[in-house]
């Protein structure tokens, strides 16, 4: 059928019909895209990340074996919770426990050094964020929220002994 033979009435609710359409597909596409937009933002922080922590591994290991290890496992030991929870657990799989709560301690102080090192990297990334409505403010509050949990892993160290600013200062 033709366009002119067809209504006014129906001849609008056609071009209505493929206005919205259009929208829907356009709609559709955007968000695909900004989909994938935050996807490569993200790899590109975790990426930074992991290249962070494959370059100061050998000297992380060093320093930790060094000093702060004996603090935490001394701490652990005289901790009465921790103490506690050890008399639940076989004598002989006591030095166990203790070396996986001494490997979440190390890979928590890790994942702190990392941030010393990259320093304002990882903040000059997100502001980089483009303007959009939505996708900033929830990218941010990631941000936010990560650097939160980094405050809840510098006050947890600390009270294990480890001392956080020179383990920052050392990996800054």
């Amino acid at each position: 059928m033709i366009m002119s033979e067809m209504s006014f009435i129906t001849q609008l609710v056609v071009v209505v019909a493929a206005l919205l359409y259009i929208t829907k597909e356009l709609s559709t596409r955007f968000e695909v895209a900004l989909r994938r937009y935050c996807e490569r933002h993200v790899n590109s922080i975790n990426s930074l990340h992991r290249n962070t922590e494959e370059e100061i591994r050998t000297e992380f290991d060093f320093w930790w074996s060094d000093g702060p290890a004996n603090d935490v496992q001394e701490s652990l030991l005289t901790d009465p919770i921790v103490r506690e929870q050890l008399q639940l657990v076989p004598e002989e799989m006591q030095d166990a426990a203790i070396s996986s709560l001494l490997v979440e301690f190390q890979r928590e102080a890790m994942h702190l050094a990392v941030h010393a090192r990259l320093g304002s990297r990882e903040a000059d990334l997100h502001s980089k964020l483009p303007r959009i409505r939505g996708l900033r403010s929830v990218m941010l509050d990631q941000y936010e929220g990560h650097q939160s949990e980094l405050k809840r892993v510098r006050e947890k160290l600390f009270e294990r002994k480890v001392d956080v600013e020179e383990l920052e200062r050392h990996f800054a």
